[in-house]
């Protein structure tokens, strides 16, 4: 990529530079948000744009810009550097600092164009199915998509080391989301559930709940690891990960290890609506 938006202006890549002093380096003090870009149309782009506002408000970050001055910023950025697929990544922090604590400057801004770096699936035979790690945790601003990845950071060695793909979190019994997607269950009855507190509420899990309310019961509510482990199918959503099936909770499969039906047409259905949604993003 050529063209960076850092602080007010587009600039070239040798310009693109952050100072030292900003709260997000020093503290870890900032949000960020990430969507993907296919067919030069920023996927969901308005939703993310959304939910990274709304991370900044309840951070007490204040933008000096309106949500569709950055989807006019988001747009120049995929036509100046040419993007056909790749991604986005937005990031506010609390900017430079007088003293490394007090939040006494301008707020930083950085919007950042990249190539994809993770593949793009067109159907569920093409992914090798998770295995998530269980860790005893839950995140200190769930609702907020704030830098900190402080504990899966830590993990990662294990994680790798025991051949699982992410972590998952689990506090007194109840589980929450992985570090970067939100998990749903089915239950043996048919009834598809997803944790409803201490979790971020991805754009990919909204569009899942209402793609599978069309044909299937859905519920919002807290589920214990016990509960998790008798489900008969399990699966994460996300950008990156789309609809990824999920078959062993800390060694313990889901079942027998292979993805389910209702994972599948869940799959297709975002699949589908993902390409339907781009298709009239070009139209229009």
């Amino acid at each position: 990529m050529e063209y960076y938006f850092i602080n007010d202006r587009i600039v070239s890549q040798q310009e693109a530079k952050v100072s030292v002093f900003d709260l997000g380096l020093l503290r870890g003090y900032g949000v960020f948000d990430f969507f993907k870009v296919h067919d030069g149309v920023p996927v969901f782009g308005d939703d993310h744009i959304a939910r990274f506002m709304h991370s900044s408000a309840l951070l007490h970050l204040t933008s000096r810009y309106l949500h569709h001055e950055l989807a006019a910023i988001v747009s120049e950025l995929i036509k100046k550097n040419n993007i056909k697929d790749g991604s986005i990544r937005l990031i506010h922090t609390g900017g430079i600092s007088s003293n490394g604590f007090d939040v006494d400057g301008d707020p930083g801004l950085f919007i950042l164009p990249a190539p994809l770096s993770f593949k793009i699936f067109t159907n569920l035979d093409q992914m090798k199915p998770y295995r998530l790690m269980p860790v005893e945790y839950v995140r200190e601003t769930p609702e907020i998509k704030s830098l900190n990845y402080l504990i899966p950071m830590m993990q990662w060695p294990k994680v790798k080391a025991g051949g699982y793909q992410d972590v998952l979190y689990v506090h007194e019994g109840f589980v929450s989301e992985s570090s970067r997607a939100n998990i749903f269950f089915v239950t043996q009855d048919n009834v598809l559930v997803t944790p409803d507190k201490n979790v971020l509420f991805g754009i990919t899990r909204k569009y899942i709940l209402s793609l599978a309310s069309q044909f299937m019961k859905v519920e919002e509510r807290p589920i214990s690891m016990e509960e998790a482990l008798k489900s008969k199918e399990a699966f994460i959503s996300s950008t990156t990960k789309q609809v990824m099936p999920v078959v062993d909770l800390g060694g313990k499969l889901i079942n027998d290890g292979q993805p389910g039906s209702i994972t599948k047409k869940l799959f297709e259905s975002f699949y589908d609506y993902e390409l339907n949604h781009i298709a009239q993003s070009i139209r229009h």
